[in-house]
């Protein structure tokens, strides 16, 4: 009998050892899945952050960017071609007289400006229009070089030349030309290059610029008239501050004729010669395997895009961490303050 209760006692005993350990180690594994899932939230959300917040953050500076590309063409601190009273004071000051006398010769030298100006363009002005083309020509094997060369060819008798050409292939030969041609040469040089070989696929457009063309060429004469008056500014300038100022203003102000007469010859340039961008390539070869991007393996490509959206994820959790880690800290901060106060305060 004494056994048997000593044997129960024993497995009571067992029992309860096993009991607290099975409770130390469920309370453990407990930690440490709370403390897992709280560190995949905190990457999830440093992740979020990352990728979000960026994106937010970049759309003021476009905007700001864009406003302060404007004032380089649109405003400049010269003085406008009806003010004359400002750069009066400022420079003109010994006689009314004299004053009156040099707005009268700059807006009359003005006037002469844009009068000419305008008749220099209005005769002879028509509509500017840009013009492209894509063209993809396929000819009979053995053929490719002299196609080539005959492509070459119409760009030379329709007073045109070629801006880059690129050949390669072994059994079967591909390539592509860009040329240039004159606007008025443009249909004639598409159709001569369409007898070449056979034309699986073209595209030809037109963009119109003759807004943009007027614009431009206003602007200067725009400013044009204002650098004549700070010409005229510039010879009755009395001392060497009124000389400096003048001569700032001016040079801000022929900056800004250069950049736009830059952008005129820049669309004058693109009117008068059109773009064709041609693809020549053999019977048996296939647009897509011409470029050295289309032979490469699908698991490569597909390892590689998995790669970068790794690094991508990488990335963005880092960039999180580095706006949510300074907030930790100073909510930590925060706390352990509030603490220590309570603390003074209980006792």
């Amino acid at each position: 009998m004494n056994s048997d209760i000593a044997y129960l006692s024993q497995l009571r005993e067992d029992l309860q050892r096993a009991a607290q350990r099975g409770g130390v180690r469920h309370h453990n594994v407990s930690r440490r899945m709370i403390a897992a899932g709280a560190l995949v939230g905190v990457l999830t959300l440093a992740g979020v952050v990352g990728t979000v917040v960026p994106r937010l953050t970049q759309r003021a500076p476009l905007s700001n960017s864009f406003s302060a590309i404007q004032p380089a063409t649109k405003a400049a601190p010269a003085p406008s071609p009806a003010g004359g009273a400002p750069p009066r004071d400022a420079y003109g000051a010994g006689s009314s007289g004299g004053a009156g006398t040099t707005d009268a010769a700059a807006l009359a030298a003005r006037g002469a400006i844009d009068g000419a100006a305008g008749s220099a363009t209005e005769p002879g002005f028509g509509p500017k229009i840009v013009k492209t083309a894509h063209m993809d020509l396929q000819v009979a094997r053995g053929t490719f070089e002299r196609s080539f060369g005959d492509a070459s060819q119409v760009a030379a008798d329709n007073g045109g030349f070629v801006v880059s050409s690129s050949s390669g292939g072994a059994d079967a030969r591909y390539g592509s030309l860009v040329l240039r041609v004159p606007a008025g040469r443009f249909e004639a040089a598409l159709a001569s290059l369409r007898s070449i070989g056979v034309v699986r696929w073209q595209s030809v457009n037109g963009r119109d610029v003759t807004a943009a063309y007027v614009d431009l060429s206003a602007r200067i004469r725009t400013w044009r008239s204002q650098e004549l008056v700070l010409f005229r500014l510039m010879d009755h300038a009395s001392t060497i501050g009124e000389t400096l100022q003048v001569q700032s203003q001016l040079q801000r102000v022929q900056l800004t004729i250069e950049e736009l007469e830059g952008q005129l010859r820049l669309l004058r340039n693109q009117a008068a010669f059109g773009t064709i961008s041609l693809s020549i390539r053999e019977t048996g070869i296939r647009p897509a395997t011409q470029g050295p991007a289309a032979t490469t393996p699908t698991m490569l490509r597909a390892w590689r895009g998995a790669v970068g959206g790794f690094l991508s994820v990488v990335a963005a959790i880092v960039v999180g961490l580095g706006y949510l880690i300074p907030i930790a800290l100073v909510c930590l901060l925060g706390w352990i303050v509030t603490r220590q106060v309570r603390k003074l305060a209980s006792a």
